[in-house]
Order: C-alpha cells, then structure tokens, then sequence
C-alpha cells in the first residue's frame, strides 16, 4: 500500500462516509508435524470502509466478517460493494482449444464449463476524494495481500444488470487501476475486474 498514505483511523465509531477504517486482530493457527502439533499466532490488520457518514455501528467480530461486516454499515476488503458509472463496459473472451496441424488446417475444440472469460471496465467518474481513496486502497489492497489463504487477491463482486446473473456473486481480480484528478476534491477512477473461473457464491434471498 505504498502508493499513497492511509492514516489508520481508531475502529470505533462514530465515522464519515468513506472513511478507511483499520483494526489489528490476531488469528490462530495450528499445523500438524511429524513430531505432533505446533500453535500459531499473528497479528494482522483488517480494513473496512464505513457505508454511511456518522457511523454508529460497531465492527463485528472476526467470526462475523463474511456476514455481518457486509451490511448496511461497513464493507470489508472481501467485497466490492461500490457501483460504477453506466459507462463501464464489458469484454468477452473465448478460450477453446485449438490444435494446429502442419498442413495449415487447424481443428478447435470447445471446451467446457467456464470457457468464455469475462473482463469489466468499470469507470466512477468526478467523485468525491474520499470516495476515491476508498476504492483505490480496496483494489491495492486486494492486489497486495491474501488473507484467507485460499484464493489469492480475488474479491466478490455483483455486477449490474444485464450482467448480474440473477443471484450469483461472481469472484474477480482487480487489474490496471488508475486515478485521474479532475477538479478541486473531484477525482475519477477506472479499474479493470478480471473474471476468475473459481466458485463462486449463490446468494437466496
């Protein structure tokens, strides 16, 4: 996160929209050796980014993170919850499989699940500076680290219709992001989500 200073604001509240908000936590581990089991523990900083201005609710438990972290209050680095301008738009790939033969004819193979890959242009066009340093430290952030340990620097994200796909949250990874100033404490940010053929998660509502 060296591009640009984050103070490390208290994690109590009450906070302002937009506002980074930092917390340490400590996790244990415990790995199974030859010669039995050795614990684990470390220390680690979460961030969140507060919804609403005068942010009364408190940060939830480390147990709650994937539910009541996501709420009308906070959003977590898990999640990309900021929705972008109309202007964004989306590019489709296929990836058959394609075996050349020596006299010039070629045969192409479909594939199967997941073989069309999905990369969204997202745009948020002249917003507010804080608004901004949010979205950019989300997407340095996720570019940086891997906190579950399972799926490295990938985020969910729910994209706008027509893309949406009913209820399915799709899981992405962030690319090329850039930050433009356009006026006095006005700023845009365009950044690319690369679709990744992971599973992803079916939200019931």
């Amino acid at each position: 996160m060296g591009n640009y200073h984050i103070s490390a604001i208290p994690y109590s509240p009450p906070h302002k929209k937009d506002d980074i908000v930092s917390g340490a936590f400590t996790r244990s581990y415990t790995y199974t050796t030859d010669n039995g089991n050795i614990n684990y523990t470390d220390t680690f900083i979460r961030y969140f980014y507060s919804k609403i201005d005068n942010n009364t609710g408190a940060l939830a438990a480390s147990s709650q993170w994937d539910s009541a972290v996501n709420s009308g209050y906070w959003a977590s680095t898990d999640k990309f919850e900021w929705v972008p301008q109309y202007e964004t738009e989306a590019a489709f790939e296929s990836s058959p499989t394609v075996i050349q033969f020596g006299d010039g004819y070629k045969q192409v193979i479909k594939k199967g699940i997941n073989s069309i890959s999905t990369t969204l242009n997202l745009k948020f066009e002249k917003i507010p500076i804080p608004k901004a340093k949010a979205i950019l430290h989300f997407i340095e952030y996720n570019i940086e680290n891997d906190d579950d340990g399972k799926y490295q620097n990938i985020f969910e994200y729910k994209a706008q219709e027509p893309l949406d796909g009913g209820d399915y949250v799709r899981l992405y990874r962030a690319k090329s992001p850039n930050f433009k100033w356009d006026t006095y404490k006005l700023g845009s940010v365009s950044v690319s989500f690369e679709e990744v053929n992971a599973a992803s998660t079916l939200v019931i509502s």
